[in-house]
């Protein structure tokens, strides 16, 4: 085997090996003290409760992306208000959004597979949570 054809089974080796293993998002939460991720939890619903709807969005998605990392975490705020915007927030995008969020937080190791991808905003983050969703509905029949 010449130099090149090993150099390149190298890097497929490599590849292949960063694709299978799924990153978290943010991998320090794990250090985190308990006394931190309740000012997380805190800090979070403040931004859930924003009339911006830019800041809301991406607070909905940092939610689903910490849920994600930390499955057996609860953030009891964070929850109480996903779970308002999801049935009272007069933006129809929110709503669905924070329904998908709900599906995260009760649910968080049936989107375990989103986790390691590198999102560039929060709606391809979304897009993905909604086909898992929909690809888990219509696979349960």
């Amino acid at each position: 085997m010449n130099k090149i054809q090993l150099v390149l089974v190298a890097l497929m080796v490599a590849v292949i090996t960063n694709i299978s293993y799924a990153q978290p998002f943010f991998p320090a939460l794990e250090n985190r003290s308990a006394a931190e991720k309740e000012q997380m939890d805190k800090r979070l619903a403040i931004s859930l409760s924003s009339t911006n709807n830019g800041v809301v969005e991406s607070a909905l998605a940092v939610t689903a992306m910490i849920k994600l990392d930390l499955p057996l975490d609860e953030f009891p705020m964070v929850r109480d208000r996903i779970a308002y915007l999801a049935a009272h927030s007069s933006k129809p995008m929110i709503r669905y959004r924070a329904c998908l969020v709900e599906a995260v937080l009760t649910n968080p190791e049936m989107f375990r597979d989103v986790v390691g991808y590198q999102y560039t905003n929060p709606s391809t983050l979304f897009g993905a949570l909604a086909g898992k969703t929909t690809k888990t509905l219509l696979s349960s029949d």
